[in-house]
């Protein structure tokens, strides 16, 4: 709207018949044009968030959490063992060659890494286990480090979760950090 046609409505007739100083007169202008400022993007967002796509936005922004097949099987034998296994992001650790996953278990992250062979898993996961051993040996945390192999997979659980720990022993085929102390055990 032109200044002209507001001079003419009669809104502005009505305020200006008013007995308001100029100054009173101007806040009132800038008090509605702001409220009709906020009423036209309210409704500009609205229309964006309705006739817009914008789930491609939400999973653009996501975190990625593609699993591999042995990952998702490992994951399944957590659920049929009583255990809540979600994946949550990929990622990216050292020394392992390739990304791993986090799955979170009753609160709890164990991270997984699978490989194209039993015997690099092995392999890797070895190397891994030997360095972490020669840090944690003064460390408080050497009794929450667990290093696991099963088919293509190597498993890494920081923890002391009995129920994990009872079903990594029982489902993996070879634990590479030990010997497993819990704290429960020392009680």
């Amino acid at each position: 709207m032109s200044t002209v046609t507001l001079k003419n409505s009669s809104l502005h007739a009505l305020i200006s018949s008013l007995r308001f100083s100029k100054l009173e007169r101007i806040t009132l202008w800038v008090i509605l044009w702001t409220c009709v400022v906020d009423s036209i993007l309210f409704v500009y967002f609205i229309g964006l968030i309705f006739f817009f796509n914008v789930t491609s936005y939400a999973q653009a922004v996501a975190p990625d959490t593609k699993v591999g097949p042995v990952t998702e099987r490992f994951i399944l034998e957590l659920k049929k063992s009583g255990l809540d296994a979600i994946p949550l992001q990929r990622i990216t650790r050292t020394p392992f060659s390739v990304r791993g996953n986090v799955i979170t278990i009753q609160g709890d992250n164990i991270q997984v890494f699978e490989y194209p062979s039993h015997d690099s898993a092995l392999k890797e996961a070895s190397v891994f286990a030997e360095k972490y051993v020669d840090r944690t040996k003064l460390s408080r945390w050497k009794n929450s480090v667990h290093l696991y192999a099963k088919d293509t997979l190597a498993i890494f659980y920081m923890g002391n979760d009995k129920n994990i720990l009872d079903i990594l022993d029982k489902s993996a085929e070879v634990s590479l950090i030990e010997p497993r102390v819990l704290i429960s055990d020392r009680n």
